[in-house]
């Protein structure tokens, strides 16, 4: 099975949330495992499918700021400090089958080998060591199997999951403030090395402009208020 590399892309928050949306059907057409890194055109926070809107409009640090629901979980994401991606598993990929928490876990051990290439000690967090509940902000402490710099819980790496009929989205974030001698290039070309000799697939530029329909559509959906502040 193939890895498409799509093209670096920098959009509104919006856009971004439905080109990974559409990432999903392109996985089913193509076939193919699909990973792609991508900047925002304006300070913005993404938050989770589930969240409060209540709760994070009540946060004084983020007003002025692009504020969209993922359809992922977890919790706020600030984006005016990380590297983010996403990955998508289509359903013929045999690790689908796997459990959410067993996918974190394959994921994030993926980014701990990425991270040792790139000279950066981390480890995956372990779950017994972490308290009950959740933050509402996703770089605030970590969760069972995100990636920290080894031996502290000083969060490096999270991601939120959405698994539908078609296959698997990862939207993923790496807190850039906490190794800023690896820069976004390298950590792309280095992902991309790592998680293609673990994963046993192969990597493929896919080419593309952003510029389907189908992507329109879903940018509009993720600008309304009914999906923004549904909860």
């Amino acid at each position: 099975m193939k890895l498409l590399s799509l093209p670096y892309c920098e959009s509104n928050a919006y856009r971004n949330m439905a080109i990974d949306q559409w990432l999903l059907e392109l996985a089913i057409e193509e076939q193919s495992l699909i990973f792609r890194h991508y900047a925002w055109e304006n300070p913005a926070i993404t938050f989770g499918y589930t969240q409060n809107f209540r709760e994070i409009d009540a946060r004084a640090n983020y007003k002025g700021l692009e504020r969209c629901r993922r359809p992922t979980g977890g919790g706020i994401v600030d984006h005016r400090g990380d590297f983010t991606y996403a990955l998508v598993l289509p359903n013929s990929y045999e690790l689908t089958r796997k459990k959410p928490l067993e996918l974190y876990e394959w994921l994030h051990g993926i980014w701990v080998d990425i991270f040792r290439n790139l000279g950066v000690p981390s480890e995956l967090y372990d779950p017994d060591k972490c308290g009950q509940g959740g933050c509402l902000t996703c770089f605030e402490a970590p969760s069972p199997h995100d990636v920290v710099l080894k031996n502290t819980a000083t969060k490096l790496a999270g991601a939120a999951m959405k698994r539908t009929r078609e296959g698997i989205l990862f939207q993923g974030s790496i807190w850039k403030p906490h190794i800023p001698e690896v820069g976004d290039e390298r950590m792309h070309q280095t992902f991309l090395d790592v998680f293609c000799r673990s994963a046993g697939v192969e990597p493929h530029r896919f080419y593309t402009d952003y510029s389907d329909a189908f992507i329109s559509v879903r940018e509009t959906a993720f600008r309304e208020s009914s999906w923004n502040t549904r909860r």
